[in-house]
C-alpha cells in the first residue's frame, strides 16, 4: 500500500468502541508522515483565511515568515 493509502487509512475514524485492537490489521501511518500531513492542512487552511498572504499566515501561525517558507517548500505548498 502507497503512503498516501496508508495515510488515507489511518485518517479515518478510530475503531468503534468494543473492539478488539489487537484484530485491528490495517496498517498505521508513520508519525512523521502524520504529523508532515497535519502540517501541511493546517498552513494550506491558514493560507486560505489570508488570502495567501505569507506575512498574514506567518502571523496567524505565530511563526516568522522565513520559518513558514522553509516548511511551504518542504511540504511543496505554493502561496
Amino acid at each position: 500500500m502507497s503512503e498516501a493509502g496508508i495515510l488515507d487509512k489511518s485518517l479515518e475514524d478510530t475503531p468503534q468502541q468494543g473492539l478488539d485492537p489487537r484484530q485491528d490489521n490495517e496498517p498505521i501511518a508513520p508519525l512523521q508522515l502524520m504529523v508532515a500531513h497535519a502540517e501541511c492542512v493546517h498552513i494550506r487552511r491558514a493560507l486560505y483565511r489570508c488570502e495567501g498572504s505569507v506575512s498574514c499566515t506567518a502571523e496567524l501561525l505565530g511563526i516568522s515568515r522565513k520559518t513558514l517558507w522553509d516548511k511551504m517548500k518542504r511540504l511543496e505548498i505554493s502561496a
